[in-house]
């Protein structure tokens, strides 16, 4: 039988907030989500906005040497 988490963290959504908060708390061995729910949505505003930073265009090396 597993232990279960004593913290589990959720219900932030990828544009409201970002996986540091979620990172944090996996550290600690409990349970960290960011909600990924209209993806697509986020992905096409920042394209739109000029990508400041480049981690957008960034995602499509995404499992290469490159990352």
């Amino acid at each position: 039988m597993s232990e279960y988490p004593v913290i589990i963290q959720g219900g932030m959504g990828a544009g409201v907030s970002n996986w540091r908060l979620a990172q944090a708390v996996s550290r600690l061995g409990q349970l960290g989500v960011v909600s990924g729910t209209a993806l697509d949505q986020i992905l096409a505003r920042r394209l739109q906005d000029g990508d400041p930073g480049g981690h957008m265009r960034n995602l499509g090396n995404l499992g290469t040497d490159e990352t």
